[in-house]
């Protein structure tokens, strides 16, 4: 799984990730919606499950990339798909 993860890139992975879990922003993202459909214990079609499990998928994806960008940043090494990055560089100003 590592492996996969590193090959993606870390800003657009996150960035579309997040987006995709809280769509539609208006009148509220659906997962919110589930959310509170699922609490107040009204009933469920099967649309509305896809609808978890997608948007789900989605922030799930988006935060584990983060946390395995933040787990190499810690090792001082990049992933592939991060190249540019240069983990452990100081800036003039420390």
């Amino acid at each position: 799984m590592n492996k996969i993860l590193d090959k993606m890139a870390y800003g657009p992975t996150v960035f579309l990730g997040t987006v995709f879990f809280l769509m539609p922003f208006a009148p509220e993202p659906h997962i919110i919606e589930k959310i509170m459909i699922i609490y107040n214990g009204e009933g469920m079609v099967a649309m509305s499950w896809f609808d978890i499990v997608l948007h789900s998928s989605a922030g799930l994806l988006a935060l584990t990339k983060h946390l395995r960008h933040r787990e190499l940043l810690a090792e001082g090494a990049t992933a592939e798909g991060d190249r540019n990055a240069k983990p452990g560089e100081k800036s003039d100003k420390d």
